[in-house]
């Protein structure tokens, strides 16, 4: 399985190389045609020499000459359209190139234990093509590949080797986190209608926002990702619950015990993290979540 990651990354950098090496190519010829004084082919300059050596036999010199700034216009226009098409549909087809690719990978989330994801990929890959510069098409191709290097990948054919975690502790981590999420909004509102801005910490509801804005769902089985508290992980929940005023006012009469809830909390955290990123737990772990879960819920619900 190793050896397919390598793959995958090896086949993103080079996808990045030819990017970067059309863009190079671009910058070149955008540079070639700003010069005035650009070579055209041998063809080209001969026809102008005879023209300008007819007109000249003539005794038009002037008319000759506007001809021969007009005709070295037009060829030079007839040549930038030339080489714009041949960039664009090179361009085109690395997109395409990605498409053809990525068609087959996904991302390592906890719905690949019901099916690929593939279409989040091209969904993002697809949106080049509304660009009408084909340097911009690469440098967002570039910049999407470039953070792909960073995600869990996995190709499509092997997905049932590697996905091995329990439905059932995805089931069970789905209901805990609910539940803590759930019993913050609602008892948190009760008391502070701005229970968002008045009693979460700061640097809480600011790693929220950035990772609204990213589009950066922890918890994928959120269906409103519009809710800010849906953008927080077990670490900003222990910040939550044991803020001072939070814990005295309203979670030490659910909780009891602050330094238990935040010891179970911390415990949660690798493990959430082992089963988003389709990791097998170990008989420790996979026992720890249950009796974690168990506790605190019945602690909510109590």
């Amino acid at each position: 399985m190793a050896d397919l990651k390598t793959q995958i990354n090896n086949r993103i950098q080079n996808f990045i190389k030819q990017g970067e090496s059309i863009l190079r190519e671009i910058d070149t010829i955008k540079k070639t045609l700003k010069d005035p004084n650009v070579a055209f082919s041998d063809d080209t300059t001969t026809k102008i020499v005879g023209e300008v050596a007819g007109f000249l036999d003539l005794g038009i010199k002037r008319l000759s000459e506007k001809h021969t700034r007009a005709y070295l216009k037009s060829k030079r226009d007839e040549q930038r359209q030339l080489i714009e098409t041949q960039l664009v549909n090179k361009t085109n087809y690395w997109i395409k190139e990605l498409e053809n690719y990525f068609c087959n990978i996904s991302l390592q989330k906890p719905n690949l234990i019901k099916i690929e994801n593939s279409k989040i990929i091209l969904k993002k890959i697809t949106r080049f093509y509304q660009f009408k510069k084909p340097e911009t098409k690469l440098r967002n191709g570039i910049s999407l590949l470039k953070e792909l290097q960073f995600e869990d990948l996995i190709h499509n054919s092997a997905i049932e080797q590697v996905v091995s975690v329990d439905t059932s502790d995805y089931d069970l981590l789905k209901t805990l986190e609910n539940k803590l999420r759930s019993c913050i909004e609602i008892q948190l509102s009760k008391k502070y209608p701005n229970w968002w801005i008045e009693r979460i910490p700061g640097d809480v509801r600011g790693h929220a926002e950035e990772r609204k804005t990213r589009n950066e769902n922890l918890w994928p089985w959120s269906n409103t990702s519009d809710e800010l508290i849906c953008y927080v992980d077990f670490n900003d929940y222990i910040k939550i619950i044991t803020r001072r005023d939070n814990w005295r006012e309203v979670f030490i009469k659910i909780f009891n015990d602050k330094a238990l809830i935040t010891a179970k909390l911390k415990e949660l955290d690798p493990i959430r993290n082992a089963i988003a990123h389709i990791r097998p737990l170990s008989s420790t772990d996979r026992m720890r979540l249950k009796l974690h879960t168990h506790d605190i819920i019945s602690c909510i619900d109590q």
